[in-house]
C-alpha cells in the first residue's frame, strides 16, 4: 500500500471563518500520483471543522449565522469557566461547533487520475477556521 501525506496550515483572521480549501485538497491529491484509494481530509484540532458544502457567499453567511444560533459564542459554557476548567482560551463554542459539523471527510478514488468517484462531493470542501489551525490530507492506495 502506498501512502501519501500532505499538511497545510490555514490562518484564520476571524473568530468564525469559513474557508474554501477545495483547491488545496485537490492539488495534494493530484500531487500524490495515486490513481485508486482513499482520500482522507482531517482537521487536526478540535476547534476546526471540515465539511462538504457549496462555497457560495449567501450560504456561507447562512452557515455562519446558523452556528451562532445553535452554539452562541458567549453562553456561559463550563469549559470557559475557571471554576470547572483549566482552559483560558474561551473557546468552548468552537469545540461544540466542531462536534456538530465534524472534523474529517473520506472519499474513495476509483477511476482515472484526477477524478473521484465522489467528484461532486469533493467539488467544494470547506473548513471552519478558528485562529491558527492545520488541516491534514492523507491519501491511501491499495
Amino acid at each position: 500500500m502506498k501512502v501519501h501525506h500532505a499538511s497545510v496550515t490555514l490562518h484564520g483572521e476571524e473568530r468564525v471563518e469559513i474557508t474554501d480549501v477545495t483547491k488545496v485538497v485537490r492539488e495534494a491529491v493530484h500531487a500524490s500520483g495515486i490513481q485508486r484509494g482513499i482520500a482522507i481530509a482531517n482537521a487536526l484540532h478540535t476547534t476546526c471543522a471540515l465539511f462538504i458544502n457549496e462555497f457560495q457567499a449567501a450560504l456561507v453567511h447562512d452557515l455562519t449565522a446558523l452556528v451562532e444560533r445553535l452554539v452562541p459564542s458567549a453562553a456561559g459554557y463550563r469549559h470557559d469557566d475557571p471554576r470547572y476548567s483549566d482552559c483560558e482560551r474561551g473557546n468552548a463554542d468552537a469545540h461544540l461547533r466542531t462536534a456538530l459539523l465534524g472534523r474529517a471527510y473520506v472519499a474513495t478514488r476509483l477511476r482515472c487520475p484526477g477524478s473521484f468517484a465522489l467528484q461532486s462531493a469533493w467539488a467544494e470542501l470547506a473548513a471552519t477556521i478558528v485562529r491558527l489551525r492545520r488541516t491534514t490530507l492523507t491519501t491511501l492506495w491499495a
